[in-house]
């Protein structure tokens, strides 16, 4: 039997990078160990015993607000879950946390199996066991608290960059242009926090080098 550490589990729009605006199911996996200091769900990072509920515990799944409790659930009993929850939507985002933290390779082979397309946001700092699977999107978001594995840049097909100041864009912004061909990977700039001076950067350094804005459209229009 299969298991994954789950936070929650809701539906709502992309409101980021590439997908921004797309209709989509949100699984957030509990665990992270590259603990940004401006990080906007540091309440799924730690895995300690006194945050985890009982297993298959989909009250927890459930929760319309953000919490740091967690439950062990079964791979398939997961992907019957989430299907249940809209009949229409089939853009699975898998986040965290960070994902690959677990190995997420069988609950994906059961969503894909589904009919599922499964987008992945990582920071990265783990090994993609997914690469090269049909309909499987990778969103790296690299950070400097840890750095993402070498290898990973290359099985990216969104590299998504948070930008708090210039320091982030130079660090990151040479390593991910050298990569760029025109198509694959996109280059998205977010501002951290939507904080103005950092949106006024990205936005600089998206017309200076023909890249995207990603702009966390969720937290404008107050959306989940």
């Amino acid at each position: 039997m299969h298991s994954l550490f789950v936070n929650e589990v809701f539906v709502s729009l992309q409101g980021e990078g590439h997908f921004a605006g797309t209709p989509a199911i949100f699984v957030r996996l509990q665990g992270c160990d590259v603990h940004c200091p401006w990080c906007d769900t540091g309440y799924a990072m730690s895995r300690a015993d006194t945050l985890r509920s009982g297993d298959n515990d989909f009250s927890v799944l459930a929760k319309k607000t953000a919490s740091a409790s967690f439950t062990c659930v079964d791979a398939k009993l997961l992907c019957d879950y989430l299907l249940g929850l809209h009949t229409k939507i089939r853009h699975l985002v898998l986040t965290g946390g960070e994902p690959f933290l677990q190995d997420i390779a069988p609950f994906m082979r059961l969503v894909l199996d589904r009919g599922v397309y499964v987008q992945v946001e990582t920071s990265g700092t783990r090994p993609i066991s997914v690469y090269g699977e049909p309909n499987v999107w990778i969103t790296l978001s690299p950070k400097r608290a840890k750095l993402p594995l070498e290898e990973n840049w290359l099985k990216a097909d969104e590299i998504k960059i948070p930008i708090a100041c210039r320091e982030d864009a130079d660090f990151f912004l040479p390593r991910a242009l050298e990569l760029a061909d025109g198509k694959r990977p996109i280059i998205a700039l977010q501002p951290v926090s939507q904080d103005r001076d950092a949106t006024r950067l990205c936005v600089e350094l998206c017309l200076q080098h023909n890249l995207h804005l990603s702009l966390q459209t969720h937290k404008y229009i107050d959306f989940r």
